[in-house]
Formats: structure tokens, sequence, C-alpha cells
């Protein structure tokens, strides 16, 4: 098929009615269905089915059949460059072959296409186009190999397995249910959003998830574990306890819990809220809490709980419009940041040193067993009472106003 010709097929190629090759040259189409019927392509031992770079082979589906991917042919090469486009609108549902490696692959057309239990290479683009969710991973696991591709299309995309060896980037909705693996880097995009509905942790080697507005939903109704890195938007949603890792978790957009148990302890993480605007601060038990860059980081209601440092650099800390309740409750050595909060709590046996310029505008809480330390450079402004059924020391300043 050569000089961009676009050829419908009208009937079933076999064997008998092709004996040599089959070649697609470049800027050629071919269609294996004509909109109310779809044909199958049959090679002859020994020849080849080629599709050159800029090509397209078709393969669709109308009325109440499917096209398959050609059968038959001793060699396929689908050259760096080409395009097999799965494009059923039938009743029946398509199989995707795993046959080939693929350069480009493309999904379009209402009717449902099936990756089955196959092991799928793609050297290329990634395209779902499908309408109505049409497209069904099985439990099939997906490889993609090139070199600054995309994933992408109209359409969402589920994966059951993922492995990316090259360098990919999301550009839509893409969702893994079994494990996001591979040897190379997944970008996401600016506003894209990657569901990880598996549980346990990611083995990819790396995601880069720092273009605005992106999303990584960790949504598995089980336990996950949740890579130190640099997010923009953070979500922890299904069930189960989400564990953080050990580093730092940067979230420079939205932190989202729904439903869910976050552990940020364990592995004495730090979550660095970095954006350079205004956030919102999760009610969760942090170990270590940074507020960092720019804007005003807001505390929501409830208790916030800090088992190790709060630090605030260039950003400000707002602990009172939301009436926060602030709970040091380290086990270890703490220092008291120089904020201001609404309602400030002390827990645990950790000595929890007041070394700045503290104000509270409502009460604080010693509760037994914690031991507090107003040192020489502390002063503590307090609005409320103090409530003291642990220990209080004082060798800096206590004024109630």
């Amino acid at each position: 098929i050569t000089n961009s010709a676009v050829v419908t097929l009208q009937k079933n190629i076999t064997a008998t009615n092709l004996t040599g090759n089959l070649t697609i040259t470049s800027g050629g189409i071919l269609n294996t269905a004509n909109g109310s019927q779809s044909f199958d392509i049959t090679g002859a031992s020994g020849a080849a089915l080629t599709v050159d770079a800029n090509s397209t082979l078709n393969i669709g589906g109308g009325g109440t059949t499917a096209s398959s991917f050609p059968t038959g042919f001793s060699t396929i090469t689908l050259n760096t460059g080409s395009t097999i486009q799965y494009s059923n609108s039938s009743s029946a549902t398509q199989t995707v072959s795993a046959t080939p490696s693929y350069a480009n692959i493309l999904f379009s057309g209402s009717g449902t296409k099936s990756l089955g239990s196959g092991s799928f290479s793609v050297a290329g683009d990634w395209t779902n186009n499908s309408t109505g969710g049409s497209l069904s991973a099985g439990t099939s696991t997906v490889t993609l190999t090139g070199t600054g591709k995309n994933i992408g299309g109209t359409a969402a995309t589920t994966f059951a397995t993922l492995n990316v060896n090259g360098t990919y980037t999301n550009n839509s909705t893409s969702t893994v249910n079994t494990a996001l693996g591979g040897s190379g880097t997944l970008t996401q995009a600016a506003s894209a959003t990657l569901n990880l509905n598996f549980g346990g942790s990611l083995g990819i080697t790396s995601l880069v998830a720092t273009a605005s507005g992106n999303t990584v939903n960790h949504q598995f109704s089980g336990a996950q574990t949740v890579r130190a890195m640099n997010y923009t938007n953070l979500t922890l949603s299904g069930s189960g306890t989400k564990t953080l890792s050990s580093g730092t978790t940067g979230v420079s957009g939205i932190f989202t819990v729904s439903g869910v148990t976050v552990d940020a302890t364990t592995n004495s993480s730090t979550v660095d809220y970095n954006g350079s605007g205004s956030q919102t601060i999760a009610a969760i038990a942090y170990m270590n809490l940074s507020l960092s860059n720019a804007g005003t980081k807001t505390f929501i209601s409830g208790t916030t709980q800090i088992a190790g440092n709060l630090t605030v650099s260039g950003a400000t800390a707002d602990a009172t419009t939301n009436l926060t309740t602030i709970d040091y409750n380290g086990i270890s050595a703490q220092s008291v940041a120089g904020i201001t909060y609404y309602n400030l709590s002390f827990t645990n046996a950790g000595l929890k040193t007041v070394g700045a310029s503290t104000t509270v505008n409502s009460n604080i809480t010693i509760n037994s067993g914690a031991n507090v330390y107003v040192s020489g450079t502390g002063t503590l402004l307090l609005s409320g009472d103090i409530s003291n059924d642990g220990v209080l020391t004082n060798d800096g300043v206590i004024t109630a106003q």
C-alpha cells in the first residue's frame, strides 16, 4: 500500500489470495472494517507483514464482529513511528494481540477492546481515544520501552501491571491495578492523574509528579506505602493504612486524606508543605512537619499531632483561624515552634522546650507524664488557662493576657 493510499477491506484476505508480502508504506492506511462489517487478514507461510513509519494498520470492528491482528505471516515488522489502531465499534469484544512489539498503539471506537492476560511491549506512544470505558486491562502486563513518549488520549486508561523501562509522560488519567514497576521514568504532565490501586509500594525507578495541577492518588482498599518524593497534589483514599516512607514527602498543592489511616510516624517521615502559595495542613499525626517556601499554611480544625519537629521556614503558619489544637506528643525531646497557637497540648514524656516567643490564644494542656520547659530564651503569652497534669518548669517568661 503506497503513495499515502487509504485502503479499506471489503472481504477477508487469506493465504490463498495473498501469497506474498504485505507492506504498508509511509503515509498509507489499511482499514480492516468498513463500518458495518469487519474482515481478517491471514498471510502465507514465509511471507512478511511490514508497517512502515508514519503508516497505520487500523484493525476495526463493525456490526457484530471485530477484526483480529493479522495472522499467518512468518515475519511481522512494526517499524519505529508506525501505528497499530484498534478501533472496534462492534458488539463483539476485540482481542488486542500481544504477539507483535508495537511502536505506537492507538485505541478508538465504542466497542470493547480486551488486553486479556497478554504481555505487551510498546516502544512508542500509548493513546486511548476509546469511548465509554471500552478498553479492558484484564490481567495483562504492559511494558513501555520508548524514550520521550506519552500515555494519553481523550479517555482514561486502566492498566493491570504497568512497567516503564523508558521515559514516558502521563498526559491523562491512568489507573494501575496490580503493580507499577520498571527501570525508567514516568512523569506526570500538568493536570494529569495517576491512580495507584494496588497494595504495597511502587517498584518503578523514578516517578516525577511536580507539574502544575497533577495528582497522585493512592486509592487501594488496603495498606499502601507512599514513596517519599515531591508531589503537587497527593491524595490518600480508599481504605486501610497509608504509610509514609522514610525521608521527606513534599506537597506543593493539596494533601487530601479521605477515609484512611495515615501513618507518618513509623518511618520517622517528614511532610513538607512546600508550595509557593496558601495551603491547608491535614490533621494527622506527623513525625516531622515542615512549612516552607512561601504562603500561609493553615491548620484545619481538630487536633494535629507532632512527634518530632515543627519547622517553619519562609512560610506563615496559621494555627488559629480554624481553632486548631497542636499536640506535641513525642517520646523524645522536642522544641516548640515559636508561632501563634489556638490550643496547645503536650503529651508523652519527651521534654518539650519553649525556647522562642510563643503565643497561645486559648488554652494550654499539659497531660499526665508530659514535661514542659520554658527556657531562658522562651516567652509564653497565654490568653486562656493552663491545665497541668504533668510538669511545667519556667526559666523564661510566662505572661497571661
